[in-house]
C-alpha cells in the first residue's frame, strides 16, 4: 500500500511538473518603427521582445507567438533556447523568409493583440498576452520593471536588454551612464569625454568591438540599430546607429 501511494504521488508530481508553464513575458514591443531599430537587412520593422523570468532556460521550439488571441498557434517560435533572465527579439514584419526570428504577421500601430502560447500538448495554454491601444512612432511600449505589471512608453528603447536601463517618457535613468556623443549617431565616429577601454555589443549580446585607451570609435561599418557600449569600470549606455 505504501509503495502504491509513493508511485501515485510521484506520478502526480511528474504530471504537474510537465504541465508547468514557464514565466515568459512580452516585455517590450514597437508597433510603429520608422527609424529607431533596424533588422539585419537594414529594415525598420515592428518587433517584439520576450523575457524569460523562469529559473531555468526555456526551449521555444514548441511555443507560439500571435497577433490574434483566438489563433494561438499562428506562428511557431524557432528551435532555440532562451536562457534564464535573458531577452530575445522577434521581428513582426510578415517576412518569415528573412530568417527564423521573423514572424508571419505585423503589428498595428492603431491597436492590436500580442500573445505567447504554450505547446499543442498543453492545449495551447496561455503564457502571456497584451491588448494594446494606439502607439507612437519610434517609441516602444514595455514593462517596468522587466516582467512587471506596469507598462510605459520608452523614448530610449532597449530591445534585447533590460527595460530598467532605458529612459521612459517622463523619466530618466542617468546613473552610471557613459558620456557619448553624438547619440543617436548619424556620422562615422562616436566620441567619449575621456580615454577608456570600450566594448561594443549588438542587440543580441554579441561582442562587436574591443578598443583600449581610446576616446573615439568608428561606427560607419555597423548596421543601423541598437547597440550597448560599456567600459571596464562598469559604465554603459545604449547607442543608436542610424
Amino acid at each position: 500500500m505504501k509503495r502504491f501511494i509513493k508511485i501515485l504521488i510521484f506520478t502526480l508530481f511528474s504530471e504537474v511538473s510537465l504541465a508547468q508553464v514557464p514565466f515568459l513575458y512580452i516585455n517590450e514591443f514597437m508597433a510603429s518603427n520608422n527609424s529607431a531599430f533596424a533588422d539585419e537587412y537594414g529594415e525598420f520593422d515592428d518587433w517584439i521582445e520576450v523575457y524569460n523570468a523562469y529559473e531555468t532556460p526555456v526551449w521555444l521550439g514548441n511555443k507560439y507567438l500571435t497577433d490574434n488571441l483566438e489563433n494561438p498557434d499562428k506562428w511557431q517560435m524557432p528551435d532555440t533556447v532562451i536562457q534564464s533572465g535573458a531577452f530575445i527579439v522577434f521581428w513582426a514584419d510578415d517576412q518569415p523568409w528573412q530568417g527564423m526570428m521573423h514572424t508571419d504577421f505585423k503589428l498595428s500601430e492603431d491597436g492590436d493583440e500580442i500573445g505567447i502560447f504554450d505547446s499543442e500538448e498543453t492545449g495551447y495554454e496561455p503564457i502571456d498576452n497584451i491588448i494594446y491601444t494606439s502607439q507612437s512612432t519610434d517609441l516602444s511600449y514595455g514593462r517596468n520593471p522587466d516582467g512587471g505589471s506596469v507598462w510605459k512608453f520608452y523614448t530610449v528603447i532597449t530591445p534585447g536588454f533590460s527595460n530598467t536601463s532605458g529612459a521612459a517618457t517622463g523619466e530618466t535613468y542617468v546613473e552610471n551612464l557613459l558620456h557619448v556623443y553624438p547619440n543617436p549617431v548619424m556620422g562615422d565616429k562616436v566620441y567619449f569625454d575621456e580615454k577608456m577601454n570600450i566594448r561594443l555589443y549588438n542587440a543580441t549580446g554579441e561582442l562587436m568591438l574591443t578598443e583600449e585607451n581610446t576616446d573615439q570609435i568608428e561606427i560607419n561599418h555597423y548596421l543601423p540599430g541598437l547597440y550597448l557600449l560599456t567600459n571596464t569600470e562598469g559604465r554603459r549606455i545604449k547607442l543608436i546607429i542610424h
